[in-house]
C-alpha cells in the first residue's frame, strides 16, 4: 500500500457512512467544469438520455474500487440517475472490495469486469500507481465500458489550504490525469470539489470523515454530489460518438436462409435482443466460427466463493480471491470442504456437481485439481477476517462457487411482455477481440423471433 490514505483505507475497510449531530452545511458550490465535461462517457449518457416510455435502454453501471466506493454514496448517485432518466432501465452493481488497494484489486478485476461487462465503470482505488493503470488497461482492452475515474478526496491529515505534496500530488496531479488521457477515461475531479467545499465553509477535513479517511454522512452526501456532477450528458454528441464500439444489427441482416442466420462481426461479445412473438417460438443452436460457445475455454468464469447480499467478501468467508483452471471447465457447481486444520494451514477436498470428487489440497501449497478444472494459488487464499472476527476455517467448513459459461449453446427466445424493455441474451462473451462469424441454426418448434444482434468491440 502506498501513501497515508491508502494505509488508513485498508485498516478501516468496512467503515460505513456515520450519522453526525454537527450542524448542516450548505451544498457544495458548482464544480469547475473541465474543458469537455462528459466527453468520455457519452455512449452511456446518451443511452440514458435517449430512453423514452416506448423504448427503455438498458444501461449497466459498475462501481468498483475498495472501501470508499462501498460506502452508501453510490446509492445516491444511482438514485439521482434514475430520477434524471426515469425511462432508462439502469442495472447498477457495486463490487468494490474493502481493503483491496490496487495491488490486490488487480487480481479480482478480470473476473468481476468480465462477468458484469458494464457500460460504465465508476472507479476509485488507492495503492500502487502501476497496478492502478493495469486495472484501467484491462477494462479498456477487454470491454467496451466507459470509465469514470475519481481523484482522491481529502483525508484527515491533508491541508486543503496548501498545494498537494508528495504522493497526493503525484497521484492526483500526474498519474490520474495521464492515465485518463492515455485510455480515454472521464476524470471526475473529486479532490478539487472537496477542497473548494472545505475552504468555502471553513471546515477541517475531519468534519466530513468518520475516521482518518472514510466518509461520514456529510462526506457521503458531498461525494455523491461531486460524482453525479461529473456524469454529464452533452447537448449534442458528434456523429457516431453515442454508438462507439457497440453496434446493433437488425432488419435484413438477420434473415434466416434454409434455417440459418449468419452474421460476420468483429468484437469479443455478441448478444441477441428478443422480438415479441405470438404462439410458440423456436430455439436456435449458437455457433461461433463453427463451434458452440461452450467449446471456448476463455468464455468461462468462476463466481466469488460464498458471496451473496450483505456478505463482506472475502473478509467474512475466507475464500480464494482468484480461482482459475488448467483445462476447459464445464458449467457446474463446486464445493471446497475443509478437512483438517485451521486458518494457519488446512487441508481440503474439492468436488464438482458434474466432475465429482476432484482431488485434495493444502492451503499453503498451489493446488490443481485432478481434472485440471480448478486451480488455486496458495497466495490467493484470503484468510484475514478483520475487525477481530474469528476465522470460519474449521473442519467441515464449505466454500461454494460455480463455473459459469458467459454465453449459451442454445438461444431460447424469452417471452417479451413489454416491448418498451429490451431483453438481451448473451450468446458469447470473452472471445478474442477480432473477426468472427455468428450462426444461429433454427431448431424445430417454430420461427426464431429476433429483434437485433448486438456486437461489442473493445478498442485495440
Amino acid at each position: 500500500m502506498t501513501g497515508t490514505l491508502a494505509a488508513v483505507a485498508a485498516a478501516g475497510a468496512l467503515a460505513a457512512c456515520a450519522a453526525t449531530n454537527a450542524p448542516a452545511y450548505p451544498p457544495p458550490a458548482p464544480p469547475m467544469a473541465p474543458p469537455h465535461p462528459g466527453r468520455y462517457i457519452q455512449r452511456t449518457m446518451s443511452l440514458l438520455a435517449a430512453s423514452t416510455p416506448a423504448h427503455r435502454n438498458t444501461v449497466r453501471i459498475l462501481f468498483y474500487g475498495q472501501s470508499i466506493t462501498r460506502q452508501e454514496w453510490w446509492l445516491d448517485v444511482v438514485a439521482g440517475l434514475r430520477q434524471r432518466f426515469p425511462h432508462a432501465d439502469i442495472v447498477a452493481e457495486n463490487l468494490a472490495i474493502g481493503g483491496f488497494a490496487s495491488q490486490k484489486l488487480v487480481k479480482t478485476t478480470p473476473r468481476d469486469i468480465r462477468v458484469f461487462y458494464p457500460d460504465l465503470v465508476v472507479f476509485h482505488v488507492y495503492g500502487a500507481h502501476d497496478k492502478y493503470e493495469e486495472i484501467i488497461a484491462f477494462i479498456r482492452r477487454n470491454t467496451t465500458a466507459e470509465i469514470a475515474m475519481q481523484t482522491d478526496h481529502f483525508g484527515a491529515k491533508a491541508d486543503p489550504s496548501r498545494p498537494d505534496e508528495g504522493w497526493d500530488a503525484f497521484m492526483n496531479g500526474e498519474v490520474l490525469p495521464r492515465v485518463a488521457r492515455t485510455y480515454g477515461c472521464e476524470l471526475i475531479d473529486v479532490r478539487a470539489g472537496w477542497r473548494r467545499h472545505l475552504l468555502d465553509n471553513k471546515l477541517e477535513p475531519q468534519a466530513l470523515l468518520s475516521d482518518g479517511v472514510h466518509l461520514n454522512e456529510r462526506g457521503c452526501e458531498l461525494m455523491a454530489r461531486l460524482v453525479s456532477s461529473g456524469l454529464v450528458c452533452r447537448a449534442a454528441a458528434p456523429g457516431g460518438e453515442a454508438e462507439g464500439p457497440v453496434r446493433t444489427f437488425s432488419g435484413d441482416s438477420l434473415s434466416f436462409t434454409n434455417g440459418v442466420m449468419k452474421l460476420a462481426f468483429a468484437g469479443n461479445r455478441v448478444t441477441a435482443i428478443a422480438a415479441p412473438h405470438a404462439g410458440k417460438a423456436g430455439s436456435a443452436r449458437v455457433l461461433i466460427d463453427g463451434n458452440p460457445p461452450s467449446a471456448f475455454p476463455a468464455l468461462y468464469a468462476f463466481t466469488r466463493a460464498n458471496a451473496g447480499p450483505g456478505v463482506d467478501w472475502p473478509w467474512s468467508v475466507s475464500a480464494p480471491v482468484v480461482i482459475s483452471s488448467r483445462t476447459k471447465p464445464v458449467e457446474e457447481d463446486w464445493v471446497i470442504t475443509v478437512v483438517t486444520g485451521d486458518a494457519a494451514c488446512f487441508t481440503f477436498d474439492v468436488r464438482g456437481s458434474k466432475t465429482g470428487p476432484d482431488g485434495a489440497g493444502v492451503s499453503t501449497q498451489d493446488f490443481v485439481s485432478t481434472s485440471g478444472r480448478i486451480a488455486i494459488a496458495a497466495e490467493d487464499w484470503w484468510l484475514e477476517t478483520g475487525k477481530g472476527r474469528p476465522s470460519p476455517i474449521a473442519p467441515g467448513y464449505e466454500l461454494r462457487f460455480a463455473s459459469i459459461l458467459l454465453g449459451t449453446d442454445v438461444y431460447v427466445p424469452p417471452a417479451v411482455t413489454d416491448t418498451a424493455h429490451e431483453i438481451e441474451t448473451v450468446l458469447a462473451s470473452g472471445l478474442d477481440n477480432g473477426p468472427h462469424t455468428l450462426e444461429l441454426v433454427a431448431e424445430s418448434g417454430g420461427s426464431v423471433p429476433l429483434k437485433a444482434i448486438r456486437v461489442y468491440s473493445p478498442p485495440k
